[in-house]
């Protein structure tokens, strides 16, 4: 039998709307502030707790799928 991990998606929400307003105050455009929010609600996801990823980690795996 497969183990099944128990993942709080609280405040992902929260999160992804937080980086998209911060990457559009950073005057990026709305397809890579999509692309960051994206990263950074998906590495919420992979600790419970807040978010401490820094907005550099996010750019660094947001470039592994284009150039920013």
């Amino acid at each position: 039998m497969n183990k099944v991990y128990k993942v709080g998606l609280i405040g992902c929400g929260d999160t992804y709307t937080a980086i998209y307003c911060y990457a559009r105050l950073k005057k990026y455009f709305i397809y890579h502030s999509g692309l960051l929010a994206s990263a950074g609600s998906g590495m919420k996801t992979e600790k419970t707790g807040p978010l401490y990823s820094s907005f550099g980690m996010m750019k660094k795996r947001v470039e592994s799928i284009c150039k920013i």
